[in-house]
């Protein structure tokens, strides 16, 4: 702690000259100079009506508001994993001293946690110590934990949950779990594993089936947007790559064969081939009225509580009528298979509606 600087910084910003300050105490001219000067302290006594006088609180008195720059923080974390590796008690040691000297440094207090914590892994230390280094290591973490800054917040809960986990903590790790933000971190493991070890396993599949059945979907939405991109850019041939991988998904998951016809449609618009887009609007109708039997699928048939039942004729007044108009289409609708194609789906629709 700076006192004496943090004294003599205040006091020139309050407008105070040293003998005011003095007289305001109680205390002599030179107990101030010396105050300032480092050689002695002020009675605990007179703490709070210095601050009050400086127009400061006492934290910022005793420098506990002070906090190191990255790059401060960098070259003490070099200097710090060096000694964790030659000698841990000293390292320890510099740590605490650091710590008490920056007290509200969350990323300090994070980043030695993280140092010290791999140095107790590395070095062997006699059992008891062991024990009190970790504990000193998970109060700095939990310190961390309350940090305002959710980016040093959300590390520190991860790393306990992480601990949480190991001691087989489960109850805890579920508490510590509901800490972390879901657009953040991606609690599906930990939820698995916290039901696994509550004798759930089978709550654990359906949580991971359902992960991975939502994942695929978002795979298939930023593959299709890759594709369209490359398209824009011109790159045809990384475009239909990114077509084949697509229905390779499809075929290695057993996912929803529109799935992959629906990139092949957009490849053939683009490339405004009247065949292959003709033929591509016929089995995309084809694929979206067949069923996807979830139920026959070894990842999935646990969330299979239902078919994905055709939803072919659910969207074909909408389809008919993007086929009439949309801009994208008026280059077909002089063919002739496609003149067909959409009588066909009229014919279609109107045979639904007298039913």
């Amino acid at each position: 702690m700076q006192i004496n600087e943090q004294i003599k910084q205040y006091r020139k910003a309050a407008g105070l000259t040293q003998e005011q300050v003095a007289n305001a105490l109680g205390v002599s001219t030179p107990a101030v100079n010396k105050w300032e000067k480092g050689t002695t302290f002020p009675d605990i006594t007179l703490l709070p009506a210095l601050a009050r006088l400086l127009k400061i609180d006492l934290d910022t008195l005793f420098s506990f508001r002070e906090t190191l720059t990255d790059v401060e923080i960098e070259a003490f974390s070099r200097e710090l994993a060096l000694l964790s590796q030659e000698n841990l008690d000293k390292a320890f040691a510099m740590a605490v001293t650091k710590i008490q000297e920056y007290p509200g440094s969350d990323s300090l207090l994070l980043t030695t946690a993280n140092i010290l914590n791999a140095g107790l892994l590395l070095s062997p230390v006699e059992a008891e110590k062991k024990q009190r280094y970790e504990e000193l290591v998970t109060r700095w973490i939990e310190q961390a934990a309350e940090s305002g800054d959710n980016e040093i917040k959300d590390a520190a809960v991860s790393i306990l949950l992480g601990k949480a986990m190991e001691a087989g903590d489960y109850d805890r790790a579920a508490v510590l779990l509901e800490q972390l933000p879901n657009r953040q971190f991606d609690k599906t493991p930990y939820e698995a594993n916290i039901l696994i070890q509550q004798e759930k396993p089978e709550q654990a599949a359906i949580l991971l089936a359902s992960k991975l059945l939502q994942t695929l979907s978002g795979v298939q939405t930023y593959c299709m947007k890759l594709m369209e991109l490359e398209l824009d850019c011109g790159h045809r041939e990384k475009a239909h790559q990114i077509a084949e991988k697509m229905e390779k998904l499809v075929s290695l998951f057993g996912l929803w064969q529109y799935g992959a016809v629906v990139p092949r449609l957009q490849l053939a618009l683009h490339e405004k081939d009247e065949q292959r887009s003709v033929a591509a609007i016929r089995e995309m109708l084809q694929a979206a009225e067949r069923p996807w039997i979830l139920s026959d699928s070894p990842l999935f048939y646990r969330i299979a509580h239902d078919t994905v039942q055709s939803v072919g004729k659910s969207f074909l007044p909408a389809l008919i009528s993007d086929l009439k108009t949309g801009e994208e289409f008026t280059f077909l609708r002089s063919n002739p298979a496609f003149q067909a194609l959409v009588s066909e789906l009229d014919a279609d629709a109107q045979s639904d509606n007298h039913r």
